[in-house]
């Protein structure tokens, strides 16, 4: 490791807002190969261990699918994931 960022807000858990959904930042980022996965990414949930964890595994899938394609076409948003659970299909 080169360097280290610390990042911290300024509240215990994000504040909801009605179109809250609209603005979670997707799992990838415009850099190839940087992903991101945050606490405003748990929405529709609160801030619980089992929420992380959930997230952590979405991620690691949608990298793992990207890695497998080789290329960013397997980053997938927070959206499309929580849109593929609702549908019961898995990554």
């Amino acid at each position: 490791m080169k360097e280290s960022w610390l990042f911290s807000a300024p509240f215990a858990q994000p504040i909801v807002t009605t179109d809250y959904r609209e603005h979670i930042p997707p799992l990838h980022t415009p850099l190839k190969g940087l992903w991101v996965a945050n606490m405003f990414q748990i929405y529709p949930h609160d801030r619980g261990q089992n929420y992380s964890f959930d997230l952590a595994n979405r991620l690691v899938r949608s990298v793992i699918l990207s890695a497998s394609e080789g290329s960013l076409a397997g980053q997938r948003s927070f959206a499309g994931a929580q849109d593929d659970k609702a549908r019961g299909s898995r990554l």
